[in-house]
């Protein structure tokens, strides 16, 4: 059963991982997976990329997780969204100046041995860091994005916006 208790690695349990409840429970087919599949997705990510970077950053807070098919339409989010699949996560630190996500983002490029992407996102006096991973498809691809306009600022790396 797919409850918000279900626990899907030491650290996370599935209610951690719903965008802060805007979008609800996976139910029915989203983008052609059951909700079981979009659910062994987060337990992917859990597992392989979250649970490495709580352990080395306590304070990490998810903001944004599996989102819905409407919810990521309100948000302006992308139709093909790695979110959309349960594969990809925007996380925060609390405190966090610019300069210490940019040094954040280049040390758990070198200790999360795999995933799909590593992206240093700014939007105003807004940073996050998301990451996504997804069986067949990680390639380590590392990117710094303008949010606000949807410019890549770097391609293969991080910059300090």
């Amino acid at each position: 059963d797919i409850t918000p208790g279900y626990k899907l690695s030491p650290l996370f349990v599935l209610s951690d991982l719903l965008s802060r409840g805007k979008s609800g429970y996976p139910k029915g087919t989203n983008y052609g997976l059951s909700s079981a599949e979009i659910v062994c997705n987060l337990k992917n990510l859990t597992v392989n990329c979250l649970d490495l970077i709580k352990a080395k950053y306590p304070n990490m807070i998810i903001t944004s997780a599996w989102r819905s098919q409407a919810y990521n339409a309100h948000i302006g989010g992308s139709k093909k969204s790695d979110h959309l699949f349960g594969c990809a996560v925007d996380i925060q630190f609390p405190g966090f100046t610019r300069r210490q996500y940019y040094d954040a983002v280049q040390d758990i490029q070198k200790f999360v041995p795999t995933f799909k992407q590593l992206i240093l996102e700014y939007k105003g006096s807004s940073t996050w860091i998301h990451i996504s991973y997804r069986n067949g498809e990680n390639s380590n691809q590392c990117l710094t994005i303008d949010a606000a306009s949807n410019r890549t600022l770097k391609s293969g790396g991080f910059v300090l916006a």
